[in-house]
């Protein structure tokens, strides 16, 4: 977090509701002149994050010479430290840039971030009580909308935190277990940072030591379902409590339209990457056509990135297993492998505080031939492995499912540690209040809980004849080949270390693919 000011200013800003600035208590007069009240609100907003003067100039400016724009920006500038007096420390201008350093107390916005980071019951009813007023009400600028936008999602995010946590919180018991309820939160998806179902495992301290050393590239490894995004949530969880600047891109949310061409995936994380930070994203001032795509986007990372904060950065990238069925996939990650590089060739260039944090399935070497060119064989890798026995147990624990010991052994023959079917299992029996035997019966029925799981991973298997006769080699206990090895991994069916090594990931999936493939 970056160092705020010693000064005890009198200085208070309300911007939710109409914009208000006072001085001891006092509305300060004049500001109404020379853009005053909004370009003290712009950089309000943008606290404590450098904002461009040439930004300042297009936002307040545009219809005016450039001779005029600069002068206007100055003579705006220097109006501004007139009116704040003694106060005018917090405003603080480098070449090409300027900013607002204030105190929590002195704006209500920060008041606002600060109460949704805080996630009680007494911030929250705080930052609600802020929310019902419009942000800067009755002002209609353009780049005020992300704002408002990104306010209501950290209000949205908190509450749904809080009731995840509050809903949990109901049901602990002495003892630290969950006694069995009706209703519990059903497996799949992102568990959220704070729940009590998450099971931590040696992944965990390493993604932890990882972001602390500031590693360029932190690569989460492992098999679908197996919990690489609820990883990846409590990296980002990481970095907001230290009040690091944080992005976060989930390739897997992308519509096909926005993978469909090199131009338009860099456009959109160019445009993402502005909204998330709080900027205004120009077409003219943010793609040059004669940089390229690759040029454009390690630009604006440098240049509205990197130059607007202090503090260490983080880049998430999950699901970028979507990009390998790109024919510009190569040039994509070979851009990550040299911001990787330019920590060493860009001394000059604070690309030491940028760490990119990628999750993926995929096996890159059978996709990326030139090994100086893959970002997947350099900086951290993490591998995510499934639950051990005493973490399945745990797990039961905390879905307060009371078995014994022969129960627990029999469940872990049937699931194995796969973290998705596991906790599914936990919630069916938790629900139905079932035991183990009753739960192995329905659990390879046509109308069982797993049964939408099995069918995409037949369907996925039928439809490639290759993958289709690896995997009834793995069942038939030979060897499958090199290739088919490595998908059928990365696509969580089969473990192990090696071709010859391959076997079922659980007892499950071998009755089951067994039933329809052998």
């Amino acid at each position: 977090m970056e160092e705020q000011p010693s000064h005890q200013s009198s200085l208070v800003f309300r911007l939710f509701g109409g914009f208000e600035a006072c001085h001891n208590g006092q509305p300060i007069g004049g500001l109404h002149l020379r853009q005053g009240e909004r370009l003290l609100a712009y950089l309000i907003l943008h606290s404590p994050r450098w904002v461009e003067k040439a930004d300042l100039a297009k936002c307040f400016w545009s219809d005016r010479p450039v001779g005029d724009v600069d002068q206007n920006l100055r003579q705006s500038l220097s109006f501004l430290r007139q009116i704040l007096q003694v106060d005018a420390v917090c405003l603080e201008t480098r070449t090409g840039a300027v900013r607002l350093i204030l105190n929590l107390e002195q704006a209500d916005t920060l008041q606002f971030e600060a109460a949704c980071a805080r996630g009680d019951s007494t911030s929250l009813a705080l930052a609600q009580q802020m929310a019902e007023e419009t942000l800067l009400a009755g002002w209609n600028y353009e780049w005020i909308a992300p704002f408002r936008e990104r306010y209501a999602k950290k209000l949205q995010q908190a509450l749904a935190r809080a009731s995840e946590q509050n809903f949990w919180g109901a049901h602990r018991v002495a003892s630290g277990s969950f006694a069995p309820e009706r209703q519990v939160r059903p497996a799949g998806g992102i568990i959220p940072p704070g729940s009590p179902l998450y099971i931590r495992r040696t992944c965990d301290q390493a993604l932890t030591t990882a972001l602390q050393n500031s590693e360029g590239i932190v690569l989460i490894k492992g098999s679908r379902q197996i919990g690489k995004s609820s990883l990846l949530a409590r990296g980002l969880r990481f970095a907001h409590d230290r009040h690091w600047a944080v992005y976060d891109t989930d390739f897997e949310q992308l519509a096909p339209a926005d993978l469909a061409d090199r131009d338009t995936l860099y456009l959109r994380l160019i445009a993402s990457l502005a909204e998330q930070a709080g900027q205004e994203f120009s077409l003219e001032r943010d793609w040059k056509t004669h940089s390229g795509a690759v040029g454009n986007l390690e630009r604006f990372l440098r240049e509205r990135v990197l130059k607007t904060t202090d503090s260490p950065i983080v880049w998430t990238l999950d699901g970028i297993d979507s990009l390998f069925k790109t024919d510009y996939y190569n040039e994509f990650f070979a851009l990550l492998r040299g911001i990787h590089s330019k920590r060493a060739t860009q001394p000059t260039v604070p690309w030491g505080r940028f760490t990119l944090l990628l999750a993926t399935a995929t096996e890159a070497h059978l996709y990326i031939r030139d090994l100086n060119q893959s970002p997947f064989n350099v900086g951290t890798r993490i591998d995510v492995a499934d639950f051990s026995r005493v973490q399945c147990r745990e797990a039961a624990v905390r879905y307060g499912v009371a078995l014994e010991a022969a129960d627990h052994e029999h469940l872990y023959e049937l699931l194995g540690g796969h973290p998705y079917l596991l906790m599914r299992g936990l919630h069916e029996m938790t629900t139905q209040k079932i035991t183990v035997k009753v739960f192995e019966v329905m659990a390879v029925q046509p109308n069982g809980p797993y049964h939408d799981h099995l069918e995409y991973l037949r369907r996925f298997l039928a439809t490639d004849s290759e993958l289709l006769a690896d995997m009834r080699a793995v069942l038939e206990g030979r060897s499958c080949s090199d290739a088919g090895f490595f998908r059928l991994r990365s696509a969580g069916v089969v473990v192990g270390s090696s071709p010859e090594a391959a076997r079922p990931r659980c007892g499950l999936y071998t009755r089951y693919f067994a039933r329809h493939f052998k």
